[in-house]
């Protein structure tokens, strides 16, 4: 479900998971593996997404992926995060983008 250039892209990433075990990111079903693995964290998807998370986690990161599908498909089948009003971009490139939430609300 990820290419290869866009999983060397998302492991530039990694530098902004400050803590990973307070970090979960919030990923679409199939790319949560590759999330997993290139930034060493957590992950879920946007079904978590409620006060609990906000407690349990110090950094809530939304992964929306926007090119480098692999080659069998040009999307995938399944929804990317919503990105809700209170997040801010903490990273854009041709691949993906990456959105930290400020609070819970």
């Amino acid at each position: 479900m990820i290419d290869k250039a866009a999983y060397e892209n998302l492991k530039k990433m990694q530098p902004l998971i400050e803590n990973p075990d307070e970090t979960i990111v919030i990923a679409r079903h199939g790319l949560e593996w590759w999330t997993a693995w290139a930034l060493r964290t957590k992950v879920g998807q946007d079904k978590a997404i409620d006060n609990t998370l906000f407690e349990k986690y110090k950094t809530v990161i939304v992964l929306n992926q926007i090119n480098g599908f692999s080659n069998e498909m040009k999307r995938t089948p399944f929804h990317e995060p919503f990105v809700r009003e209170n997040t801010f971009l903490i990273f854009s490139s041709e691949y993906f983008k990456a959105y930290r939430i400020n609070e819970k609300s």
